[in-house]
């Protein structure tokens, strides 16, 4: 595996399922009894009109790229120390 192909992993098993994850969080609260967090974000994102919603969704999008970048830029000796 070269370093394009890896990213192109990363971003689609890491970067692409975190922001669906999230996306799937909002619309429908995982679990039976689904933390009061969690309901309250739900009926919060609800709530939102569709052009909030996609800026949320943009942000959602943002975040988990420059978490991803962050921990690919990040030395790993300084994970281990």
């Amino acid at each position: 595996m070269d370093q394009d192909e890896f990213v192109r992993v990363v971003i689609k098993n890491v970067l692409d399922v975190a922001v669906r994850s999230t996306h799937k969080v909002l619309t429908a609260p995982p679990g039976r009894r689904p933390t009061p967090e969690a309901l309250s974000l739900s009926q919060w994102h609800a709530e939102l009109g569709q052009s909030d919603k996609n800026v949320l969704d943009n942000a959602i999008r943002e975040t988990a790229d420059a978490t991803v970048f962050g921990f690919l830029c990040t030395d790993i000796r300084s994970i281990a120390s």
